[in-house]
Order: C-alpha cells, then structure tokens, then sequence
C-alpha cells in the first residue's frame, strides 16, 4: 500500500499543477494525505475545488504553522501505507515518476528511494537577477537525491528510527538527518 503525504504552505501558486500531474501517474497510489500547515492562503480551497469528484484525500489541518517535519510526521502517522511517499506542493511529476520511485521496493533490503530532478529552462526564465544568478548553473541539469521533494521511505523503517525530528527541524535539515537516521539501520 502506498501513502502519499502532501504539506501544504502557501501553495496556491504551484499546488494545481502538482495534483494534475499526480493523478495522471502510470501507477496507482492508495491514499493521499494532505496537510494544510496553517497556510494563510488560498491553497486549501484550490485542493478541495480541484480534487472534489476526482478523489478522495485525507486533510489533516495544523491551527497554527509547525513546519515541514511536523507535517510530515502528522501524514505518516495518519497513513496506512508500508510505503510512504513524501511530496513537496511545487513539483511536477512525469507520468511514470510514482512507478520509478518505488521500483525499488521489491527488494526487502531497500529503506529509502530518491527521485531525479530537473530545473527547467522556462522556470528559471521566470525569476528575477539574483534567482538567475543563482540557479543558473542548475537549469537544465538533472540531480539525483533524497530531499523530501518526492521520495519514498519503508513506513517500518521511517517508525524504527523514530519518524523526522520535527524538535531541531522546523523547514530544513530534516531530509538529511533522516537518510543519516536510516543509513544507521
């Protein structure tokens, strides 16, 4: 069974986009979990208008902004998947990226699977001088890793060493200490 934990903050801009191409993968997934934390715009209206009659989700809503680890954690542990797949609201997914990203998993021994990404040249056509500045010597490359943009995590594995610390990460850092947690096992 496969999770998909979506946090949301202040993504009315990108989240769209993000669901359209998650709903067209060439594999199915089994539950989505959205978690809104406490996003102070639109973005909850633009998930519900968009995903009412197409599928059905979990939201699980934070009263006041507790930050990527914490929502996380809150979609984990409101998942029912052995596999869980994290997704940031600003990525756009090839059909066959869900499939890819968990391949993996046939083999017992795997915890953890990472994603490759692309920074487009329209993207970055978009941004300002100094966002140009610095994201010019990325655009058009590819990036293999485990960020938390799109990976995928054994459900005992991430439980076995105690899910992300949401303590010392608030909106960064978290990724790096979970493969570093998970490397250990």
């Amino acid at each position: 069974m496969i999770s998909i934990v979506l946090p949301v903050y202040k993504g009315e801009s990108t989240v769209e986009k993000t669901l359209e191409s998650l709903l067209v993968q060439t594999k199915n997934f089994d539950e989505l979990i959205i978690v809104d934390d406490a996003s102070p715009d639109g973005s909850k209206e633009i998930i519900e208008n968009y995903l009412k009659g197409k599928l059905e989700y979990k939201p699980i809503v934070h009263e006041k902004n507790k930050g990527l680890a914490k929502s996380y954690n809150s979609g984990i542990r409101h998942s029912k998947g052995d596999l869980i797949v994290t997704l940031h609201q600003d990525v756009i997914l090839e059909p066959d990226a869900l499939e890819k990203l968990t391949e993996p998993f046939s083999n017992e021994e795997v915890v953890a699977a990472g994603h490759v990404s692309t920074f487009p040249y329209t993207t970055w056509k978009k941004f300002g001088f100094w966002q140009k500045c610095f994201f010019s010597r990325f655009v058009g490359k590819k990036f293999p890793g485990i960020n938390g943009q799109f990976d995928c995590f054994r459900r005992s594995a991430l439980e076995k060493v105690g899910l992300f610390d949401e303590v010392r990460f608030r909106s960064a850092g978290e990724d790096a200490d979970i493969i570093s947690k998970l490397s250990m096992l």
